[in-house]
């Protein structure tokens, strides 16, 4: 079962310095990038073990923020590995050249200067393009712990109280034997032979959980949504962009 129907194929004066940057940047040619490196991707916030803390959410297609209980998604994203006046960095440095969508006037830059393992901080691009976010520019974010991450607002989820989805599961039980037939799900995804999804967004809990997620399969990369019920050891899935099509999964030990 090399994809199973219905996960996978259904399935930076402030301003005005950093604006020169931009500038400087962009004449020097910044890379335009379909994905954000695997290892940014994840959920940041500056105090992980707080719900009420705003998110980002780095994902390869996008990134989604969360300011004042609201959610907000940016699908365009560029790289940017140069400094003023265009010289090469030579540290871990990355700038996120973020827009709602592929091609838009940049709303924000995520920087990261120290690479993945430091602080991500959101500068001001476009003020036009990201009034909503002005509380969120020069905050600095941390890569949230597996069990933090899983925290989001409104969420009932909480460290130590693992989500009964986590695990391996399968159609049927006879198949849990067979690694090409099973369907690892993590905290921030699922893993399948031959494809994957990355959990952009996953709200609720005691067994119900709504998600976004970003699925590559064979090289072929998809958005949709998945609502999650687990009941003991089995697994119902519902796929609202695909008229509510369902999958039922047993769950292997």
């Amino acid at each position: 079962m090399a994809c199973m129907p219905g996960l996978r194929g259904q399935r930076r004066s402030r301003a005005g310095g950093f604006l020169l940057f931009l500038a400087a940047g962009l004449l020097a040619g910044p890379v335009g990038a379909e994905e954000i490196p695997a290892e940014f991707r994840g959920v940041w916030a500056p105090r992980c073990t707080d719900s009420a803390a705003p998110r980002l959410v780095l994902a390869a297609g996008g990134i989604e923020t969360t300011a004042d209980g609201r959610s907000y998604r940016f699908d365009g994203v560029d790289i940017s590995r140069t400094w003023m006046g265009g010289v090469r960095a030579s540290g871990p440095g990355i700038w996120f050249l973020v827009s709602r969508k592929p091609g838009q006037p940049f709303a924000f830059v995520a920087a990261a200067a120290q690479g993945a393992k430091g602080t991500i901080v959101l500068e001001e691009s476009n003020p036009a393009d990201a009034r909503e976010l002005k509380s969120l520019f020069g905050v600095a974010f941390r890569r949230c712990p597996a069990e933090a991450a899983a925290i989001q607002p409104g969420s009932a989820q909480t460290p130590g109280n693992q989500p009964g989805y986590l695990g391996l599961w399968a159609r049927q039980k006879a198949w849990c034997a067979d690694d090409d037939s099973r369907i690892r799900f993590t905290l921030r995804g699922t893993e399948e032979i031959e494809s994957a999804c990355d959990f952009d967004r996953i709200e609720g809990g005691n067994g119900r959980w709504s998600v976004r997620q970003t699925c590559h399969v064979e090289g072929t990369r998809t958005r949709s949504r998945m609502e999650i019920s687990v009941d003991g050891d089995r697994m119902t899935l519902v796929f609202p962009d695909r008229k509510g099509s369902r999958t039922r999964l047993m769950r292997c030990r």
